[in-house]
């Protein structure tokens, strides 16, 4: 995940955004929001089929979606601020 820094207004993220937060080895398949705003990415790894979900510096790994979006449920928010 790249970390970016933006001057002025927060910027308002979208799904058609997962682009940026994928990388070599993860596709980014979801974006949330926590309570700041800050994005969430839920990301699938292309070789092995773990999950990662990402959020400020930290990184958590799960074996199924199911998992990882579990651990997302009261946490973290849906873009459009829903709670997941």
């Amino acid at each position: 995940m790249r970390f970016k820094f933006f001057y002025g207004s927060k910027p308002k993220f979208s799904q058609q955004d997962r682009a940026s937060f994928s990388d070599k080895r993860y596709k980014c398949e979801l974006l949330l929001q926590n309570r700041k705003g800050e994005p969430v990415a839920i990301s699938l790894h292309k070789d092995t089929g773990i999950w990662r979900v990402s959020f400020g510096f930290s990184t958590v790994f799960f074996a199924t979606y199911d998992k990882a979006l579990a651990y997302c449920k009261g946490r973290f928010f849906e873009l459009d601020g829903k709670a997941v």
